[in-house]
């Protein structure tokens, strides 16, 4: 990995508004299990998953490898 200057990191992320998502999110009851869980008591936008990617892939996180890195709005904090 660092020998050979691969940098090797993945993103976790929790409920993300997207097409995929909004059979599980149009359900008020789970959306409200969803939102009891997570601190920041909203689902998280496609940009905020993809604005993490972006950054991991500029050379100033170069430094930053071997992470995972959970964009969750705080629900891996806070636990399950």
């Amino acid at each position: 990995m660092g020998t050979f200057s691969i940098r090797v990191n993945t993103i976790s992320p929790w409920y993300i508004e997207t097409p995929l998502t909004q059979s599980v999110l149009s359900q008020q009851d789970r959306l409200e299990m969803i939102l009891k869980r997570t601190p920041l008591n909203r689902v998280g936008q496609p940009e905020e998953v993809a604005s993490m990617a972006a950054f991991l892939a500029m050379d100033k996180s170069s430094y930053i490898t071997g992470q995972n890195i959970q964009v969750d709005g705080g629900m891996s904090a806070k636990g399950m």
